[in-house]
């Protein structure tokens, strides 16, 4: 326990502990030179930037691991991390500890959502809000939405830009031999595009998401009913080929997917937690003389917002438009900025 041992004449207990102590001194050579009891890593310490630190700690180990131990670090180094123990004066069945709860539901595929099981009696609890944004889309509210969005309307937003992909690849010669979407969804737009592509890889960040398209791409249908009594079902359009799309959760696009795809898509930017992530490696996922298509249902992401990040990766702008699609009742409009990669 912290208060083990006295204080010291300043009332601090236990200063020295099971961590490394830091001092103002520098590591220094003696006479500014290199010296047969300093190890040889030492040399390139003496730049006035590196501290003693004293005493070793309880994760080190060898010669470092001795309470006569010293060693050089520069000042922003602060992961020597230690153990302190306080003991309570209260009686232990009468404590009630401070506990900082995430409360926002965390949904896996596959597995589904597991609620918290901690014990009530014994916890103060504070209850907060997940700060990864993704996490806020795997309520099952959230998938309803998408759901109404997606299927409920003949001209929604991954119709029109399937339909787009579509008629960009014949009219640029293209060949679509495989297409990349980036923000899945509830999978009406990779499916859709699976009729005119050969193989479609399909992600998005979110698990219930994903999930519910994987049961649609099996040929089930889903209904949901809106809160005024609207009611929807998601089942495949005709003419889609379900086979022909792979769909994958990532939270980014990961290098073992290579550098295969004839047009890359992406959707989602106005609900990921990083779109700077996701829009530098539209370029590495391309292939050459591949068509990269950005999709902003908001406005925000247009060709002077995306170039400042898609330029300088060797993507060039070729065309943009307002693409109108429907949504709640009435016609909305998308920006979408079509980018070249290079040359072949």
């Amino acid at each position: 326990p912290v208060a083990l041992f006295p204080a010291n004449e300043l009332g601090f207990h236990d200063v020295f502990g099971n961590v490394w102590q830091w001092t103002e001194d520098h590591f220094n050579g003696l006479c500014n030179d290199t010296h047969w009891l300093y190890d040889d890593f030492s040399t390139p310490c003496y730049d006035g930037r590196h501290n003693i630190i004293l005493g070793g700690s309880w994760i080190s180990t060898g010669d470092e691991a001795s309470r006569f131990a010293r060693f050089a670090f520069r000042r922003h180094f602060l992961q020597h991390a230690g153990f302190r123990l306080a003991r309570t004066a209260e009686a232990a069945g009468h404590i009630q500890l401070p506990t900082r709860i995430v409360d926002t539901p965390v949904y896996m595929l596959s597995v589904g959502e597991k609620p918290l099981c901690l014990p009530q009696d014994k916890l103060l609890r504070t209850l907060v809000p997940s700060t990864n944004i993704h996490y806020h889309f795997e309520s099952a509210n959230a998938l309803k939405g998408i759901l109404e969005l997606e299927f409920g309307y003949r001209k929604s937003f991954p119709v029109q830009v399937a339909d787009l992909c579509r008629d960009l690849v014949k009219n640029n010669g293209i060949a679509p031999r495989s297409g990349l979407w980036i923000g899945a969804g509830s999978g009406r737009g990779p499916l859709i595009m699976s009729k005119s592509f050969n193989q479609v890889l399909a992600c998005d960040v979110v698990a219930r998401f994903l999930e519910t398209a994987m049961y649609i791409q099996k040929g089930n249908d889903v209904t949901v009913i809106s809160a005024d009594g609207k009611v929807t079902t998601a089942a495949l359009d005709k003419g889609v080929k379900p086979d022909k799309v792979l769909f994958k959760q990532f939270t980014w696009l990961p290098n073992e997917i290579g550098v295969e795809f004839d047009l890359t898509v992406l959707t989602f930017l106005e609900r990921t937690q990083q779109p700077k992530a996701w829009l530098l490696r539209l370029a590495e996922v391309t292939q050459k003389g591949g068509l990269v298509v950005v999709a902003s249902k908001s406005g925000r992401w247009n060709a002077e917002t995306l170039g400042m990040t898609l330029i300088q990766k060797g993507l060039s702008c070729i065309e943009t438009a307002q693409v109108p699609f429907e949504e709640s009742s009435k016609t909305e409009l998308a920006t979408i900025t079509v980018w070249k990669h290079g040359q072949e």
